[in-house]
Parts: structure tokens; C-alpha cells; sequence
């Protein structure tokens, strides 16, 4: 491969980030101009280079992944140089995909824009006016591709994949999680002592796709509580030694506004706290030993399997009833579930209104606390004239009730 097999856009984006990374390591403001009046007068070979992306003019691996043209892929046979966008609705089917390819440099933003970062509402602490958010962060987005480039293991042949629920994002890419866990790069607050693609993220480095101190993942876990949201999910894969993979999960799904705002607040909560404190919310495993500190602070209460969050967060918020519905949603959106339901498709059995109504309902109920539920709430809107049942108790069906 020669330069003539790189892309004049991504080479143009990358001497514009190169010279924003030189000056931003100048505490001497009064360089920063030499360095980019010097850095306009570098030819191709000379910028490649000074930004480790080439070796002594020859063109890498690296530099083909991040600046070549899409056709030039075939030079890094059998790599598949790809980055896969799937969009599915809430039921898990695929509504539309996408194919990117090189160059890197600038195929993350191509993949982000087709992420339907929809507008949001929140209402901040002592006010009466919503204000608008995106449902994702920009650089949570970008920060999860890059990583996604920089730690994949190309040698294994698999793409990058980034699948878009309308709640959350799923990022997926193949090879050994290096550090072991993220609770060990949450303490450390440093990279490991090696990579596997040294010279990729060098030159990542410089091109100002990820951070030069290992600190990336931490910033995505601070901007996340920053916003109220729930934090991201690892799953880290390093067993199957044919395709280990690690996949994160972003939601973009806010905890209850006043709950969400007061519990990140918590002065006194390090980081480490709050992800046991998340991981409780959503019904994740949590060891023995934490549990116990979370119960010496009188964050938790309840005994295994259902251990809740305590009243006591929830009380910070005002928010003992949904602190009871422990996150269940009220019986009238129940309702409106079930009237959409009927109208869209004209009837609903009992298995229809399981796999509609259960998943809905307060993780703190069993399945008969929930099946005796799901009853109580039909009986209440066929005494309420909503709806009317057809058929037997255990065959029949539930239809809108008739004006």
C-alpha cells in the first residue's frame, strides 16, 4: 500500500487533530502558532509520521485502518475492517442496518449520525420547567466506537457492531478484555501496562480518538451519572477462547427524574458506590461483601434475591410510592398498554397480555404476585367498561368494550 491509497478527507481530518493534539500538550500558548504554521508547511509523509500512524514513510496497518480508502480494505485481508449499525424496535426486530467501512478516522461520526439520538425531558431540582437533553451523550457515543477500534482483536476476523434498541445501545467488539475487569480500571484510573494494538492506539492518541491516560471508560461511567442516567453495563466475555468479545451497554432511558438527580448527587457516594447502587437498581449480581458495605450505609435493604434499594435513597427524592412500586409503572400506563394493544390488533389473549404487561411491572414482585396483578388490573377495566372478555376464563379473549 502507498499514500496514494489513503483518503485525502480522512488524511485532511487527521493533520487538523494532530495539530489540536500537539497544541493542546504546549503550555507554552505563545508556540502554538509556530506549531501550526509548521505543521501546514509538512507534506503527507512528513505528517504521517510525526503522528505515528506511518513507520519511515512506510504505510501501516494502522494507517490504512484509520485514513485508507474503503477499497483499499483488501490490503488488510483477512480483517474485516467494518463497522456493523442495526436498528431494532422493542421487540428485537431488525427495522434497518448499515455497513461502514474505512476510513475509521471518519467512519465513527458516519455511524453516529445514524444513531437516533431522540430529545428527551427532565425536570431539574426546584423548578417547574423541563429542560431538553439529548437520550445519548456525543462523546459516550464516540468514546464506545473508538474504544470499540482501538482494543479489538482484528486477528479474529469479526467486525465492530453497534445495535440500537430504542432504550439503549449495545457496542460489541472481539477480544480478551485486556484489564481483567472495569472495576480494576474504575480504581486504577490508569491504562494497563500493555495493549494489544500498541501502535493503533498511539496513533489513536494523536488523531484525538481516545485519551492518552487510560481514563476513557471512567469518563464514560462520570458523564453518564453526570446526566442522571444509569450507568453503563460490561459484558465481558474472556472464556471462549475461539471469539472472546466485550459488549457495553448505554441506556438512554432516564431512573426517575427527582430519584435519578438526588441519588447522583449524594455528595458523600464515591463512584464505586453508585455502580453497586446501580447494579442493585437493575437486578445485577452483587457479591456478598458489597452488599454488606452498601447495607453499613443504609443504601440497600431486603434479603437475596431481592435486595431493593432502601427507603432511605429514595426518600432524598421524595419518591416513597415509586420507591414502593420499586421502578413498576402505575396501573393507568398498565391500561393504556392494554387499550393501544386491542385497537392495533383487535383482541388479546392471556398470553398476549403476559408478554405485554409482565415485563412492565415492579421487579420486586414474583410471577404470582404479577399474574395475580395482571388479573386485578382486567377485572378493574371490564368493571370500569374499557373492556369485555369473550370465551371461557382460561380460552378466551379480551376485546374493547363497546360504546
Amino acid at each position: 500500500a502507498t499514500i496514494a491509497d489513503l483518503d485525502p478527507d480522512a488524511v485532511n481530518a487527521a493533520r487538523v487533530r494532530f495539530v489540536e493534539y500537539l497544541t493542546k500538550n504546549e503550555r507554552d500558548v505563545g508556540r502554538h502558532e509556530e506549531i501550526v504554521r509548521d505543521a501546514a508547511a509538512w507534506d503527507v509523509a512528513t505528517l504521517l509520521n510525526k503522528a505515528r500512524i506511518t513507520k519511515q514513510g512506510q504505510i501501516t496497518r494502522s494507517a490504512l485502518l484509520l485514513l485508507g480508502r474503503d477499497e483499499a480494505a483488501h490490503f488488510l485481508s483477512p480483517v474485516d475492517a467494518k463497522i456493523s449499525w442495526v436498528l431494532r424496535d422493542g421487540t428485537n426486530m431488525t427495522l434497518d442496518s448499515q455497513q461502514f467501512g474505512m476510513p475509521m478516522l471518519l467512519t465513527t461520526d458516519r455511524v453516529f449520525r445514524r444513531v437516533r439520538n431522540l430529545s428527551i425531558e427532565r425536570m431539574p431540582d426546584g423548578t417547574l420547567v423541563p429542560s431538553v437533553l439529548p437520550q445519548y451523550d456525543a462523546w459516550v457515543i464516540r468514546g464506545a466506537l473508538h474504544n470499540c477500534i482501538a482494543h479489538q482483536d482484528f486477528r479474529l476476523g469479526g467486525k465492530i457492531n453497534l445495535v440500537e434498541h430504542p432504550d439503549r445501545l449495545v457496542f460489541a467488539n472481539l477480544g480478551q478484555f485486556i484489564p481483567g475487569s472495569v472495576e480494576w480500571m474504575l480504581e486504577h484510573q490508569s491504562p494497563p501496562e500493555h495493549y494489544r494494538n500498541q501502535w493503533l492506539i498511539d496513533g489513536m492518541i494523536r488523531l484525538r480518538m481516545i485519551d492518552q491516560v487510560g481514563s476513557g471508560i471512567r469518563r464514560m461511567y462520570e458523564t453518564q451519572r453526570k446526566r442522571f442516567f444509569p450507568l453503563p453495563d460490561f459484558l465481558i466475555d474472556n472464556t471462549n477462547s475461539a471469539l472472546p468479545r466485550v459488549e457495553v451497554t448505554i441506556r438512554g432511558q432516564v431512573l426517575d427524574v427527582n430519584y435519578s438527580q438526588a441519588l447522583m448527587r449524594r455528595a458523600d457516594l464515591d463512584l464505586r458506590t453508585v455502580l453497586l447502587l446501580d447494579r442493585v437498581q437493575k437486578q445485577q449480581p452483587v457479591d456478598a461483601e458489597a452488599l454488606k458495605s452498601l447495607r453499613s450505609l443504609k443504601l440497600i435493604e431486603g434479603r437475596a434475591p431481592k435486595i431493593i434499594v432502601s427507603a432511605q435513597v429514595a426518600d432524598w427524592a421524595g419518591q416513597k410510592a415509586r420507591y414502593i412500586h420499586n421502578r413498576g409503572v402505575d396501573d393507568d400506563y398498565l391500561c393504556r398498554l392494554v387499550v393501544d394493544y386491542i385497537t392495533k390488533y383487535g383482541q388479546a389473549n392471556r398470553k398476549d397480555l403476559d408478554e405485554l404487561l409482565l415485563p412492565k411491572m415492579a421487579d420486586v414482585l414474583n410471577a404470582e404476585q404479577k399474574a395475580h396483578k395482571l388479573r386485578n388490573l382486567m377485572q378493574g377495566m371490564r368493571r370500569d367498561g374499557l373492556v369485555r372478555r369473550e370465551g371461557p376464563r382460561s380460552a378466551g379473549v379480551w376485546r374493547l368494550a363497546e360504546k
